[in-house]
């Protein structure tokens, strides 16, 4: 699947800078759920010949999951607040991304997710009060600020966090009281392989924290 959207802020200014994949748009989606009644005890292929004892001891049993698999959560790189005020000013409509001028790569390690600058500030960009020449700055690995009162051209959304994965297992064991009358016995198992999802990283490229998970979803 594919969302697109518009966040609000500048798009009373400038819609196309705003507009970009959704915040909660995953490209690729897989559920699982699964029901299996083991095949034991009476009018079953295994078993079938035990006594009612022994049949209300090992039939009745079913093992049930719910299994979820997902492309990660997707997120807008951006630059430090105090360069980007200098550059658009406080309004509440500021947009602070910046200029994407190499390979940026998602390297799936959670204490950097993505190329950074490596802590490094990003140049401030020229202005000439002559000719009204507005230049970017100097570039930091694949990453430049843009020009004072300059948008950069990173986009909204343009990077991918973590997938995410989660199975979920249910056991439980029917006890037949009368013809028309069970208990059920239950087990719920959540995340029963345990995996960490991680959550959505810092997304300031030039902060010694870029591209850092530290939150789980």
């Amino acid at each position: 699947s594919k969302i697109i959207d518009f966040d609000s802020a500048y798009f009373a200014i400038d819609p196309r800078i705003s507009r970009g994949v959704g915040n909660f748009d995953r490209k690729h989606r897989f559920v699982m759920t699964n029901v299996w009644d083991l095949p034991l005890g009476h009018g079953h292929s295994l078993l079938s010949g035990v006594g009612p004892t022994m049949d209300r001891v090992i039939g009745g049993w079913s093992l049930s999951s719910i299994s979820s698999w997902a492309s990660g959560l997707p997120f807008t790189p951006t630059y430090r607040g105090p360069e980007c005020t200098q550059d658009v000013g406080r309004s509440a409509f500021r947009v602070c991304q910046p200029n994407v001028v190499g390979v940026v790569e998602i390297t799936g390690d959670r204490h950097q997710w993505f190329t950074s600058t490596g802590g490094q500030s990003l140049p401030a960009g020229s202005f000439d009060p002559i000719t009204g020449v507005v230049g970017p700055g100097t570039p930091v690995g694949p990453w430049q600020r843009p020009g004072p009162g300059q948008i950069g051209d990173a986009g909204r959304n343009t990077l991918r966090g973590p997938t995410f994965f989660q199975a979920d297992l249910s056991v439980a064991k029917d006890v037949p009281i009368t013809e028309r009358l069970a208990v059920q016995f239950r087990m719920d198992a959540f995340n029963v392989f345990n995996k960490v999802n991680l959550g959505i990283p810092i997304a300031a490229v030039d902060t010694p924290k870029a591209g850092e998970i530290d939150f789980v979803e």
